[in-house]
């Protein structure tokens, strides 16, 4: 017995909301998003995590350090 997708996980649902291996500009305006939701993740990510790790940190001289504060 095969067992039919319910409205969550029909086909069409699922081929509208996929982000990968689709046009990005249609997966917007299907999505009513601005900016594709792993984007979104990532930067949030990066604001969170990047501070601590040294991701936005500044490498050099103390001297070119207090000059740009």
């Amino acid at each position: 017995m095969k067992a039919s997708l319910s409205y969550k996980w029909s086909r069409e649902r699922i081929k509208l909301e996929r982000l990968f291996g689709c046009d990005l500009g249609e997966h917007l305006m299907n999505s009513g998003e601005k900016v594709p939701r792993v984007i979104v993740c990532c930067c949030e990510f990066l604001e969170k995590v990047g501070l601590v790790d040294g991701i936005y940190r500044h490498s050099g001289s103390s001297s070119n350090l207090q000059r740009l504060r």
